[in-house]
């Protein structure tokens, strides 16, 4: 369910339906408690919902282990997370898929320390995100997905030393960090996996979608270290896909294909 409207919602109560399993609240304009609230209300047997804003947003507080009982995926999307965004009660046992994340990763919620979600095998979220992966227990956790983030030049965001706990994580994926070629002043993807790569080495697969990537840079990544030095990428990355990414040449393709076996690029 998909609706700009900021009352239209309210009134789909009018109209007979079927239960879906799937429910995405999508707006332009500051949702209003009352559809959010309808939503969680109404849909109790879904098992997947959306709750995405551009704009900041007052989310009520909710309990989505009594009211979604079933809920196995969540995303939130919003412009900004208010700054007294309850975030534990959204995070239920039975999800499986989660995915965080605001326009720019500075108003990212953290759940109270030690929370247990057993079941996650996805998380996405703003990175470094190191308030929220130190607080979580997700002992299933394979897929990390980091959403678009901007960081001043020379300062290595936090969080890698909260990524490496996960020792059973596989899957690493870029989204959408796009960061246009000359822009040293912000944090890029490339530099930001160079930064996380020592501490992730049980990865299988690299995703960059819709990224900048430095190719260059992600070359040094992947060079053979000397003696003296530690291994700079994951000695069991077995796949890197590039898709819709810009920064990276034929010739960068080639190489890295010698030192990872496997290069998918989708353009």
């Amino acid at each position: 369910m998909e609706d700009d409207a900021e009352d239209a919602i309210l009134k789909a109560e009018q109209i007979p339906y079927d239960q879906p399993s799937e429910v995405i609240l999508s707006s332009r304009n500051p949702l209003k408690d009352g559809n959010i609230l309808f939503v969680l209300l109404n849909f109790e047997h879904i098992l997947s919902l959306t709750i995405q804003n551009e704009s900041p947003v007052h989310v009520p507080p909710a309990n989505l282990s009594t009211t979604l009982p079933k809920l196995e995926y969540l995303k939130l999307a919003f412009g900004r997370f208010p700054a007294n965004f309850q975030i534990d009660g959204y995070l239920t046992k039975t999800l499986k898929e989660v995915h965080i994340h605001d326009n720019n990763g500075t108003s990212l919620p953290s759940p109270t320390t030690g929370l247990q979600l057993p079941n996650i095998h996805t998380l996405g979220i703003n990175y470094p995100a190191q308030p929220f992966l130190e607080s979580v227990k997700m002992p299933t956790l394979t897929t990390l997905v980091l959403y678009p983030f901007n960081f001043p030049a020379g300062i290595p965001p936090t969080g890698a030393q909260a990524i490496s706990t996960y020792r059973q994580l596989k899957h690493l994926r870029f989204q959408e960090g796009n960061v246009p070629q000359g822009r040293s002043a912000y944090y890029g993807v490339t530099s930001a996996f160079k930064h996380l790569a020592p501490h992730t080495p049980t990865l299988q697969s690299l995703t960059f979608d819709h990224c900048y990537v430095d190719g260059g840079a992600l070359l040094e990544v992947f060079k053979t270290p000397k003696k003296t030095e530690k291994a700079k990428s994951p000695a069991n990355l077995q796949q890197m896909v590039l898709s819709y990414t810009k920064g990276i040449t034929r010739g960068h393709c080639d190489e890295l294909k010698q030192a990872v076996g496997n290069i998918k690029v989708f353009r």
